[in-house]
């Protein structure tokens, strides 16, 4: 007990109680949430968490990307433990708790809503449920209170594909419905927060004009931002200054089946520009191909993907890179990936050619094999050889000093190639390259090799 009351005298005396109390509304915090929710400026918030993290009270979240700033480096969530959690209840409030997330796609939609509750000068309700009918209810991310008995509601959302389009319009009609009962005290409009990169923000609007278009007469107005340009101007009292979301027009000549997801002899080709680390479970595909642009897109989306998986163990503050650990997030996710409902043709062709390379005897005969597993998993993206992607294969031989079969995928840029480069593309590449490897190198943990 003396360690812990140590720490709470500690944070009697300091302004790290209101760091603390800080994390109540979300469970959650950073620097950024520490500077708008108490006034700190970035050295004090900075300190903050490194005292909090010593003292045993907060510790470091695996989160998926969040786009909070356009450029810059991102910052990392913390979130209470037991001794913080513990502590805060000493100090009367009861109902502090050690937060309890399901990945770090979860991670990262708290965090986002922990990132703009904050922009609020009056307390905020995350997740705050408003019943409307009998068995009905709009469970809204934000409810953020404005003043004059008046509440307004932000939603926080990710990348959307045509496929998961539904889920767009069931929302927006969710929020219709509630609208329709003339419900006191919250204004007629809701305000949705991308957590996107503006490059990506165009392709996942064009699947919420369609949904809109599909919802109908809405009795409320719907207005959007990236979660960066909210952060970098909060404003809760008057949103005509940001843009409005507008429903498509119908398209004209083109079946219905026009719409729905190109799908290639070995499954859905990925499309949307979602980083890996959101993969936890989540990966999604996009719109239909219909021009080149999408070809030229492919390993921008593939290196993009495979970059943030990679990073969840061997980036800067990795596990991998800091301990010299067993990948577990990286290959978690991968894992998760694999098992998704929208991939499981892409699991079954990944056990057919494992079942295939663990039959092979001799170095030539196990090169093919696995060359012809990593150029099956990548066809899954579009790939084909031929092109600028290059694979070289490494497999152990006698005298050699490595013992493991591992690949190294090359891009070959030529005057004829016209594809956009994932940035950074050395990184990318390299993560790609480790993706296939662990195909075969962490084949178990993966889910390819039958019981």
């Amino acid at each position: 007990m003396g360690k812990h009351k140590s720490a709470l005298e500690k944070l009697s005396n300091s302004n790290l109680l209101s760091a603390l109390e800080a994390i109540l509304p979300y469970g959650l915090t950073s620097r950024n949430v520490l500077k708008a929710a108490c006034g700190m400026n970035e050295k004090q918030a900075s300190y903050a968490l490194v005292r909090l993290r010593l003292l045993g009270m907060i510790e470091q979240l695996q989160s998926a990307s969040v786009y909070a700033v356009k450029n810059g480096r991102p910052e990392q969530p913390y979130a209470l433990t037991p001794m913080g959690a513990s502590a805060l209840q000493e100090m009367g409030y009861k109902n502090a708790a050690r937060l309890d997330l399901d990945g770090a796609l979860d991670v990262s939609h708290r965090f986002c809503m922990a990132l703009v509750g904050s922009q609020s000068a009056k307390p905020v309700q995350i997740e705050k449920v408003l019943p409307y009918a009998p068995g009905c209810n709009v469970r809204t991310d934000v409810y953020v209170p404005v003043g004059e008995g008046l509440a307004r509601l932000v939603e926080i959302e990710q990348a959307l594909d045509s496929n998961h389009k539904s889920r767009a319009v069931a929302k927006l009609k969710n929020y219709a419905d509630l609208f329709a009962t003339g419900p006191s005290g919250i204004v007629p409009e809701m305000m949705i927060v991308f957590n996107l990169p503006e490059a990506s923000l165009p392709r996942t609007m064009k699947i919420w004009q369609s949904a809109l278009r599909d919802a109908g007469d809405l009795p409320l107005t719907v207005y959007y931002s990236t979660l960066a340009d909210f952060l970098a101007a909060p404003n809760f009292a008057d949103w005509s200054g940001f843009e409005r979301l507008t429903p498509s027009e119908k398209k004209r000549g083109r079946s219905e089946e026009a719409e729905k997801v190109f799908e290639e002899p070995l499954g859905k080709s990925l499309r949307n520009e979602i980083p890996m680390a959101e993969l936890v479970g989540m990966i999604q595909t996009d719109a239909p191909l219909e021009t080149d642009d999408e070809d030229a897109m492919r390993l921008y989306h593939l290196g993009a993907l495979a970059y943030a998986v990679h990073q969840l163990d061997f980036g800067e503050n990795g596990r991998t890179s800091m301990y010299a650990a067993h990948p577990v997030n990286s290959l978690g996710s991968l894992r998760q990936f694999l098992r998704h409902p929208n991939h499981l043709c892409l699991l079954e062709l990944m056990k057919r050619e494992m079942r295939v390379f663990n039959k092979q005897n001799g170095i030539t005969m196990v090169r093919n094999a696995a060359t012809r597993l990593a150029w099956s998993f990548l066809r899954y993206f579009g790939f084909g050889r031929g092109g600028p992607l290059t694979l070289y294969v490494r497999v152990p031989e006698m005298g050699d000093n490595i013992s493991e079969i591992y690949f190294e995928l090359r891009l070959i840029q030529t005057k004829n190639s016209s594809l956009t480069v994932p940035q950074p593309l050395e990184k990318s590449m390299q993560a790609i390259s480790w993706l296939l490897s662990a195909l075969i190198i962490h084949s178990e943990e993966l889910g390819l090799v039958d019981e």
